[in-house]
């Protein structure tokens, strides 16, 4: 009786410390999988430069930042962030020009002129076009 328990155990292993999704609305899921289409994941990184790459909001998870045809970098925020939406501007807060894992970031709504709670960023994962 007791094998069973014991062939589920590795799978269950695997199962736990695989990193879950974020939900994301059918409209997030679209643009994000129109975003990466045809392009393959590399090494995160702490730091891209800021001066080149402008950001879309896929949802109040997901940040990309589009630095030329290429590339995109994917962050992943280590906490869900309600008041980023797709609609809104974002505004980051830059030192050296660069853009970092831990900086912060807000979202300004349309006519609206006072930005939403601080957020936090990711590490930062290229996402490069298959050629």
């Amino acid at each position: 009786m007791r094998r069973p328990f014991l062939i589920l155990l590795p799978a269950l292993a695997v199962i736990a410390a695989a990193p879950a999704e974020p939900p994301r609305t059918e409209r997030a899921a679209k643009e994000l999988a129109s975003v990466l289409k045809d392009r393959v994941p590399g090494k995160p990184q702490r730091c891209i430069q800021s001066q080149q790459t402008r950001a879309t909001i896929i949802d109040g998870h997901t940040l990309i930042y589009h630095e030329g045809a290429s590339r995109v970098w994917r962050n992943e925020l280590p906490q869900a962030c309600p008041s980023l939406r797709w609609s809104s501007t974002l505004v980051s807060e830059v030192y050296g020009g660069q853009i970092c894992d831990g900086d912060r970031v807000r979202a300004i709504d349309p006519g609206m002129s006072i930005p939403g709670p601080l957020c936090r960023l990711g590490s930062f994962v290229p996402y490069e076009k298959v050629k």
